[in-house]
């Protein structure tokens, strides 16, 4: 992807989705479309405060460990602890999450659109 810098990470492992899915290219649109989908209510969940906020980011790690996106899956670890602990730094981990969120979900689009190669 263009724009990153050295050493960062690509925000969705396609290697890693198309292992997970067996190769099925119907599959992997279906698992992405379905983390999009997912992700952006567990964003929601996670900037609720009356929401189970450590739950939903729990969720969104898991979701995003199957899928491959490294980022969504680091910033969801560390919302989750912040949350657990109660920590100073929750609603800084809740802008981390959402923006990982949105670039993962940038480059779904673009590779569901055909812009990215598999």
């Amino acid at each position: 992807m263009p724009g990153l810098a050295v050493g960062e990470a690509e925000p969705i492992d396609f290697a890693h989705l198309d292992r997970q899915t067996f190769g099925d290219a119907g599959l992997a649109r279906e698992v992405l479309g379905l983390f999009l989908t997912q992700s952006a209510a567990l964003v929601a969940a996670i900037e609720d405060p009356g929401a189970d906020r450590a739950g939903a980011a729990h969720k969104l790690l898991g979701s995003a460990r199957g899928i491959g996106a490294p980022a969504v899956a680091a910033a969801a670890a560390e919302a989750e602890r912040a949350f657990l602990d109660g920590s100073v730094e929750a609603e800084r981990a809740v802008g981390a999450v959402r923006r990982a969120v949105e670039t993962a979900a940038a480059a779904i689009r673009e590779h569901l659109r055909g812009g990215a190669s598999a």
